[in-house]
């Protein structure tokens, strides 16, 4: 009777940790999935905010290309476009 309380028992223990080890691969799915979840938002967060970003400087842009415009047509004098690089930088 003894050897077929310990059985039980073992299998009593084998079908707790089965059914933990099933739930803790649940609960980690669901973390990796959050993970991705989060990673694409955060994705699409900082494109947002580079377009932002973007369009501040070619309004800025704008603002000091129609300003320095006004400037030359007041003094009479003929300046040189300002080219920017591939790199940003004003060539």
């Amino acid at each position: 009777m003894e050897t077929f309380g310990i059985f039980i028992v073992g299998i009593t223990a084998g079908w707790v940790f089965r059914t933990t080890v099933d739930s803790s691969r649940d609960l980690a799915v669901r973390a990796i999935a959050a993970a991705y979840d989060l990673a694409d938002r955060a994705r699409r967060f900082g494109a947002v905010e580079r377009e932002h970003l973007e369009d501040l400087l070619a309004e800025g842009r704008a603002a000091y290309e129609a300003h320095r415009a006004r400037r030359s047509v007041r003094t009479g004098e003929v300046s040189r476009p300002v080219v920017v690089g591939r790199q940003g930088r004003a060539a």
